[in-house]
């Protein structure tokens, strides 16, 4: 039995037909590779065209899986690769090509069709689609959501991020559904994406170097709700700011069902009391059929709306609610969200991806309300190069203020990483008051640092990174890895450690 059938209010909406080729996928990272499978398997590998700038990121497995395939690849400079035989007729941009790229703009200056690999994605899929998108939560509540819907006998596949999922056009089978997470990156490029269901969590101060101003950034995701007038049919929206409120209304006005979530009045699934620890939470939800109480393992208010989110999804596809209380009593999580590592050590060790000033507040704040008295806080943070220079001081200031002891750090496990995104957190912690601050660019002896002298109570928090992997010398290193071999042994940098380090990081990481 299909998911339509099960669910009658999540039926399949027709979709237009995949772009005429031949086609030039534009970024070899995962979702141009999925693209580029996705092309070859339906409309023949003759017809592809695979490029990235960067020849030096492209591995070669990925490289021997393309010819594998039959795509043809081209890697370096861009210059006449639109004059290439046969003429493109449509670009498949990944989303980490801005829409104002130089290359796009050319495309679209000839005439070519670009559209995300996302919308791709969409247009292939045979099975309803779940969307989820925000600034913040969108990998936590579209995994809950999958387990959720999964709990009650639906196929239901986690696609759309790349640390945890497979592309939208990589999903293979006949799943009864997805749930997808959609970035707005993704969403610059998907002219004709509306799907089934859509779920909104918030909107903060994020990306603005890509989309401009808060109003470009907000019409991008509003987008996922809306085309030309007609809404969702189904859209669960957190109103607990304006521009949820806002969207809800829309949504309303194009014809689509709006289910709002959070604190305010107006909720349909209001959260009316939250209390946790640094494991778990107990929430309240006054919900249509009553007052609900659950129990779940993502501790802070913002992982409560993210709960609440999921149980009005689930209630109004008509998932039991036994159901959906035993799925998010015992979920973990997301990997690399709120993540502990146990290893036997004194302290609280914890690993998120946060790399927003939003985040990185939301989840020191709930670790503080959550931990016992006398604890201190201790936390890493670095980010990958790619996050604003603006951002990048407001996140080492809110850190300064929310810890006790703050060791900044690289982004990358590199002995010599680049110090950018470092410069840029250092300049905003020093601009205020707060913890005691280090700096140590050197990520794995940061991480270090943060072991010595720890005690029962304390937290050692390490953030900007969740479960990237990084190949460095033949090693592979991560977040998780290097917590995991600290806390097993916390002086401990040897050789051994590191070699057993690496074997589990290949069998699939360490420490959840």
């Amino acid at each position: 039995m299909q998911a339509h059938e099960r669910l009658p209010e999540l039926g399949r909406r027709e979709r237009p037909p995949v772009p005429d080729g031949p086609y030039i996928v534009l970024g070899l990272g995962e979702a141009g590779r999925a693209a580029a499978g996705a092309l070859a398997r339906t409309r023949g590998s003759e017809q592809v065209l695979a490029f990235d700038h960067r020849p030096d990121v492209v591995p070669k497995r990925v490289r021997r899986a393309l010819r594998k395939l039959g795509v043809r690849t081209h890697l370096g400079s861009p210059e006449a690769l639109l004059d290439l035989p046969p003429a493109a007729a449509t670009m498949i941009r990944s989303p980490g090509v801005p829409i104002d790229a130089p290359l796009v703009r050319e495309a679209i200056g000839r005439g070519i069709e670009v559209i995300d690999e996302a919308e791709l994605g969409w247009r292939l899929a045979g099975a309803p689609i779940v969307a989820v998108t925000g600034t913040n939560g969108k990998t936590t509540t579209a995994t809950l959501a999958t387990a959720v819907l999964s709990s009650s006998g639906i196929d239901a596949r986690l696609a759309g991020n790349a640390d945890i999922a497979p592309a939208l056009s990589a999903v293979l089978g006949e799943p009864d559904l997805i749930v997808c997470e959609v970035s707005s990156f993704q969403l610059e490029a998907c002219p004709a994406l509306l799907p089934e269901a859509a779920i909104f969590t918030n909107l903060s101060h994020d990306h603005l170097p890509r989309h401009g101003t808060m109003r470009r950034y907000g019409e991008v995701k509003r987008s996922l709700f809306l085309k030309d007038g007609e809404a969702v049919p189904l859209a669960v929206v957190d109103t607990t700011e304006e521009f949820g409120q806002d969207l809800a209304r829309h949504v309303e006005r194009g014809g689509g069902r709006s289910v709002r979530v959070g604190t305010g009045p107006d909720c349909a699934y209001r959260i009316r009391r939250a209390r946790w620890d640094l494991r778990s939470a107990e929430l309240v939800l006054d919900t249509p059929d009553g007052r609900l109480e659950i129990e779940t393992r993502l501790p802070g208010q913002f992982n409560a709306r993210n709960v609440a989110a999921v149980v009005a999804l689930a209630d109004s596809l008509g998932v039991r609610r036994r159901d959906v209380v035993d799925t998010i009593a015992t979920h973990p999580g997301a990997p690399g969200r709120f993540e502990h590592i146990d290893c036997g050590q004194p302290a609280d060790v914890i690993l998120d991806t946060a790399t927003t000033p939003a985040a990185v507040e939301q989840f020191l704040t709930s670790v503080q309300a959550g931990m016992d008295t006398g604890g201190r806080v201790r936390v890493v943070l670095g980010v990958l190069g790619g996050a604003d220079p603006e951002q990048r001081r407001e996140m080492g200031g809110i850190a300064r203020r929310n810890c006790d002891e703050l060791l900044l750090t690289a982004g990358s496990f590199r002995r010599n990483p680049p110090l950018q995104a470092l410069e840029g957190l250092v300049a905003g912690a020093m601009a205020v008051p707060g913890a005691e601050v280090s700096i140590i660019p050197d990520r794995e002896e940061a991480i270090a640092a943060a072991f010595r002298g720890m005690a029962e109570g304390d937290v050692i928090a390490v953030l900007g990174r969740g479960i990237v992997v990084e190949s460095i010398h033949h090693r592979k290193l991560d977040d998780r890895g290097v917590l995991s071999r600290l806390a097993r042994s916390p002086v401990g940098l040897d050789e051994a450690a590191i070699r057993e380090l690496d074997m589990e990081v290949e069998q699939g990481g360490v420490g959840r």
